[in-house]
């Protein structure tokens, strides 16, 4: 994941946004407005990518404070120039951070990703404060397996499209 995730950085909201015909960053924000969040609320970003999601919630609460965390430092490094002053790399399975936090843990596109979901959730769960809550964003696979094939079918013919375009290799996000 780390080396996946390190070669396709620079390019990363670029695909996010392609994927998903330009409604994650939507759907981001609906989350953030949904979520109820306190003024002052401490989020953390996990599997934070670029840190687009901190982002929206210090746009929105200029009195929150957001914490970056992902397994990959280039990641970081975009996020620390978008201005994100806390920009930690870590484990989801591991995550260096006191018990009770966080009011709030943010994940998008990213509980896919994590080698064990259940230690990832009970860390989620851990940092967490009692009344937290945990915000995730994902693509999901339809029930209908007619609908599952047409999907998965989009998912690798955009993949091989954009790894071949950006990155020379057409396996990249497939």
């Amino acid at each position: 994941m780390r080396e996946m995730f390190r070669t396709i950085a620079p390019r990363y909201d670029f695909v996010t946004r392609a994927f998903s015909y330009g409604m994650d960053r939507r759907w981001k924000k609906l989350g953030i407005t949904k979520a109820s969040l306190p003024e002052n609320a401490i989020v953390l970003d996990l599997a934070a990518g670029t840190g687009d999601f901190a982002e929206i919630v210090l746009d929105r609460f200029p009195r929150a404070r957001a914490v970056a965390a992902d397994l990959t430092e280039r990641m970081l490094h975009l996020a620390r120039a978008r201005g994100l002053k806390e920009a930690v790399c870590a484990n989801a399975n591991a995550l260096p951070f006191a018990d009770d936090s966080f009011d709030c843990v943010l994940v998008g596109y990213g509980l896919r990703n994590f080698p064990s979901l259940e230690q990832a959730i009970r860390e989620i769960e851990r940092v967490t404060r009692p009344g937290g809550m945990l915000l995730s964003l994902d693509f999901f696979l339809p029930a209908n397996r007619i609908l599952r094939k047409v999907y998965l079918a989009y998912l690798y013919a955009n993949g091989t499209f954009w790894g071949a375009l950006l990155h020379g290799r057409p396996r990249t996000y497939t």
